[in-house]
């Protein structure tokens, strides 16, 4: 949704924050910039936007962001310590969306198609973006994203490769799958943002630069 309004890097830092009502002088502080530098990056996004007042601004995005936030994202792995390090990132990246956790590539499968124990779940969530490690116990990570792209329900879900080796990317390269990234394990804070922002998902982070190592 940002890119058609091209908003600069500083612009996308300072939009949420004012989703959030802070008022300028709070966001100079948050960004280390001055209030008049803020003022003269909020009539930027005023013109480009379109939107008169502070008010039609977070109706314009927050409603959307609200929506996005409803929507989880779904980690499949089973290494209890990569688990533990990404689930780690995700908070320290402001991940407002829930976060589901699945270690079984068939149950993952399962959970995506509201099949088995997920028979109960709304079949109209689906997740916002999926993280999919390749090497799961049974069903591998390739076996799943085949049969994710297989599915018309889930084929243009946006799934990210979490891999600990190259060797891993020649791999599913060979297999011509669609993916919208790769993350290498453990999780870097940083390198998660610009993914994210790359795929145009960056309402599922509050990308504040300053907390960023």
């Amino acid at each position: 949704m940002l890119d058609r309004f091209k908003l600069s890097k500083r612009e996308r830092d300072i939009l949420p924050l004012v989703c959030r009502g802070l008022s300028n002088p709070q966001i100079a502080e948050r960004l280390f910039i001055s209030d008049k530098t803020v003022k003269g990056h909020m009539k930027n996004i005023f013109k480009k936007t379109g939107a008169g007042s502070r008010s039609r601004l977070i109706s314009l995005f927050l409603e959307p962001a609200l929506q996005t936030q409803k929507r989880p994202i779904l980690l499949v792995e089973d290494d209890p310590n990569d688990i533990a390090l990404t689930l780690w990132t995700l908070e320290k990246s402001n991940i407002m969306n829930e976060i589901v956790v699945i270690s079984d590539g068939a149950k993952a499968l399962e959970y995506l198609f509201c099949e088995g124990e997920y028979s109960q779940r709304d079949t109209s969530i689906m997740p916002q973006l999926i993280l999919l490690d390749l090497k799961l116990p049974g069903m591998s990570g390739i076996e799943v994203l085949k049969k994710i792209r297989l599915e018309e329900k889930t084929k243009l879900l946006p799934v990210i490769i979490l891999t600990s080796s190259d060797n891993e990317r020649y791999i599913i390269e060979s297999y011509a799958l669609e993916i919208k990234g790769w993350l290498c394990k453990p999780l870097v804070i940083s390198k998660f943002a610009e993914v994210v922002n790359r795929l145009g998902l960056s309402w599922i982070v509050i990308n504040e630069t300053a907390d960023l190592p």
